[in-house]
């Protein structure tokens, strides 16, 4: 079977990971090594088996088949949950299907990048950044710009420089705190 792929999916994650591995490659001193954090798989030692499977357990008795039921936006009592949860916090989240339950940030990028980029349009990222969130960017058809990290954060000049060039030319930038 001779599958066509969209052009932005070709090839995207590599380039993009390459690039990351190579900076790192480039900054390391001797004696350092290179840990991959990018593949998000934490060590399993971490993993508290016995507490996981007791929260599973109690879970599956304290909402019968429901637990194993979705909808497009999350399980619905744990919306619910949420929603009183930042409400109690001070963060209004007025209906509870203003919030949605992804698994993982991957896929909340992905849906968002959904609903507001274009093919075409430009997205400002962090350099370096989270590979999945360019990929999605990428796979939508956006251009990706880079802002270069400093030691307090993004370098402000350089994101004052793209923003004077592309004037009303750009869509969105994604930061991470």
């Amino acid at each position: 079977m001779n599958y066509q792929f969209r052009n932005e999916v070709l090839g995207a994650k590599k380039a993009a990971m390459g690039k990351m591995v190579n900076l790192a490659k480039e900054n390391l001193k001797a004696g350092d090594r290179l840990i991959n954090f990018a593949s998000g798989h934490p060590s399993v030692e971490i993993f508290q088996r016995d507490t996981i499977k007791k929260y599973m357990e109690l879970a599956a008795e304290s909402f019968n088949k429901d637990i194993f039921q979705y909808n497009e936006l999350g399980f619905t009592p744990l919306r619910k949950s949420l929603t009183k949860f930042l409400n109690d916090k001070g963060k209004v989240v007025k209906q509870r299907d203003e919030l949605m339950i992804t698994h993982g940030s991957t896929e909340a990028v992905f849906l968002s990048a959904s609903a507001f980029v274009d093919s075409g349009d430009k997205v400002v990222v962090e350099m370096p950044s989270y590979v999945n969130a360019i990929e999605a960017f990428r796979t939508l058809g956006a251009e990706i710009i880079g802002v270069n990290v400093e030691n307090d954060g993004v370098n402000v000049e350089q994101l004052e420089n793209i923003f004077k060039s592309y004037r009303g030319g750009g869509k969105a930038v994604l930061y991470n705190p």
